[in-house]
């Protein structure tokens, strides 16, 4: 998974890590229980080390001699988990603090949680409403794909027909949406939460009245 990812310490627990002293640690039975895997969470890096415990010794995979049908598996197996954990207790980290609050808080406020529903786009994320229809995508995109010179540019795109995007601050043609339909908003604090939330609930109501 490619991105900055934060670790709440909530997630990590009920995964089944145990802190000490700011690091967390799992360990687990691993290749059908003939090694031991301990996975070490520190400053947001996951290391996984491996331990033989017949020999009672470390076992260094990325050391030995690539592929063979012994060694693909583990290697396949130690992606697997690590991958596994940073499905279940990773958190995106956005580019602005008020995309990372509109991504706290909208679920609460809707009463939906943000889908990811592309692996290669890990801060593409969807709002829908009961019906499944989106109403909201926040997303971090390079800056120049909008002729913006920032590295990374958060947009919150909403449904809307009464904005107008050449005349509001902060309001673009959407990005990748239908322009008639759509709107992007930019989430750098150029718009207030209260706006963007006025916003998103026009958006909600106006996917649950389309056919």
């Amino acid at each position: 998974m490619k991105g900055r990812y934060d670790y709440p310490k909530e997630k990590l627990l009920a995964y089944g890590f145990v802190e000490r002293e700011g690091t967390f640690f799992l360990t687990t039975d691993f290749a059908g229980g003939r090694f031991l895997a301990l996975v070490t969470l520190r400053e947001g890096c996951l290391q996984l080390r491996l331990f033989d415990k017949e020999l009672r010794e470390e076992f260094f995979a990325h050391k030995a001699k690539k592929g063979g049908p012994f060694l693909t598996p583990l290697l396949e197996e130690e992606q697997s988990l690590l991958e596994d954990i940073r499905k279940n207790c990773a958190v995106y980290r956005y580019e602005t603090e008020q995309a990372n609050r509109i991504y706290a808080n909208f679920p609460l406020l809707f009463s939906t949680s943000f889908e990811h529903l592309w692996e290669k786009e890990p801060g593409f994320a969807v709002l829908r409403n009961e019906r499944g229809h989106w109403f909201a995508l926040l997303m971090e995109i390079d800056g120049r794909r909008i002729r913006l010179p920032q590295e990374r540019v958060v947009l919150l795109n909403v449904r809307c027909r009464d904005v107008d995007p050449f005349m509001t601050l902060g309001v673009l043609p959407a990005y990748h949406m239908n322009k008639r339909t759509w709107v992007s908003l930019r989430v750098d604090d150029t718009l207030s939460d209260d706006f963007l939330q006025q916003k998103t609930r026009e958006s909600l109501r106006l996917s649950l009245a389309k056919d």
